[in-house]
């Protein structure tokens, strides 16, 4: 919860005044800002953050939410086969790190 306020507390400050009555056009603005300079854990609790606090303390729906999609990271598996073994040396240039 204290993320979640952090967020709204966060985009009060960017735009100097209470966040409940913003366009679509300055969240739009305020997320490309965010992506820009914050972390993408940053961007994907304001992302959270953010309509919790339209539907919950404002009571206003929250529609917008697809147009900030954090990045889908693809992250190698714990145990690697033989054959993405031998891919990943055969991609590696320098025989020291082949080694």
């Amino acid at each position: 919860m204290d993320a979640y306020s952090r967020a709204v507390r966060r985009i009060s400050a960017y735009f100097d005044y209470c966040p409940d009555n913003l366009s679509i056009d300055d969240l739009k603005r305020y997320f490309a800002d965010l992506i820009a300079s914050h972390s993408w854990n940053t961007v994907k609790l304001d992302r959270s953050g953010l309509p919790f606090f339209y539907r919950y303390v404002l009571n206003q729906h929250w529609e917008w939410l697809r147009l900030v999609k954090p990045l889908q990271v693809k992250r190698l598996p714990d145990i690697l086969t033989s054959a993405e073994v031998s891919i990943v040396i055969s991609l590696t240039h320098k025989l020291r790190y082949q080694v």
